[in-house]
């Protein structure tokens, strides 16, 4: 959840999950109250941003729950812990972190950094880097490049790729995404192709961002359907299943340094029970 800068022209499932989400951001919306896209070269963020000139660190911690939907014996519920922080600089962003992942029943920490930096005429690059020693549920290497050219009329196109070294396997993740700003709203969808073992993945993924207080303030829904490379077991286990998932979010400033950021999701992959993910967080900038 690293921020990067945002140039103006930034894993459905079920109908009725679509229905229900949209649903819960238009009630925020409504009660939040008005709000208005970014403006070009302010930056937008996951854990919190920096305004153009008021805050230069951003610093958090978060706590997250995947709890099983049912007792189903080999499935205890999924945690994660994480602090990080990150500062802006004249052309980019810079952030680390350190995260502690428990899933069945096994613990890794894994820590990482995350950066953005502008390159050309309307676009920007995000490098994202995590390493897990002796992992048992987590990948030893997790690499992430994206970059992303903003075009006229708020539109915004990406094109990514990922790879993930595990102690078995190895798993290669490639995307391409769409995005614009529409008043106050960030619509974004992008498409993945996973490679493990040979065989292909293809998934799809949306965003509907509304901006309380731009950048750093919003309310939105996400979601995503296909078959994607998942963790089924320590070791780590993967495999290729069928995935849906809806998260609806919220990031606010309650007051001029503090806020809090909370989620709560729908996900359910083949051969797997369900998770309901939940997570609350703290944020704070300098």
């Amino acid at each position: 959840m690293s921020w990067r800068p945002t140039l103006r022209p930034e894993a459905p499932r079920r109908p009725v999950w679509a229905a229900l989400a949209v649903g819960l951001l238009v009630t925020a919306s409504v009660v939040l109250g008005p709000a208005s896209a970014p403006a070009a070269g302010q930056a937008t963020s996951d854990l919190g941003s920096e305004e153009v000139v008021d805050w230069k660190w951003t610093s958090g911690a978060s706590w997250g729950r995947e709890v099983m939907d049912g007792d189903r014996p080999g499935w205890p519920d999924w945690s994660a812990a994480r602090v990080f922080a990150s500062r802006r600089f004249e052309r980019g962003t810079l952030g680390a972190e350190l995260s502690r992942v428990q899933r069945f029943g096994l613990t890794d920490v894994e820590v990482g950094v995350d950066g953005y930096h502008e390159l050309w005429s309307g676009a920007y690059g995000h490098v994202r880097l995590r390493v897990a020693s002796d992992a048992m549920v987590l990948p030893d290497l997790d690499a992430r490049v994206e970059v992303f050219q903003a075009l006229a009329g708020g539109w915004e196109l990406s094109a990514n790729a990922r790879r993930m070294d595990f102690p078995s396997e190895d798993v290669d993740v490639f995307g391409a995404g769409a995005a614009r700003y529409v008043g106050p709203w960030y619509l974004r969808q992008v498409v993945s192709v996973a490679r493990l073992a040979g065989a292909s993945a293809v998934s799809g993924a949306f965003l509907a961002r509304r901006f309380i207080a731009p950048p750093q303030e919003y309310v939105e829904v996400s979601g995503g359907v296909g078959s994607e490379v998942v963790l089924v077991g320590e070791g780590p286990t993967l495999d290729t299943r069928d995935t849906r998932f809806i998260q609806v979010r919220i990031q606010r400033f309650l007051l001029a340094r503090w806020g809090v950021v909370a989620g709560l999701g729908y996900t359910t992959f083949e051969g797997a029970p369900s998770r309901i993910p939940i997570s609350v967080g703290v944020i704070a900038r300098h």
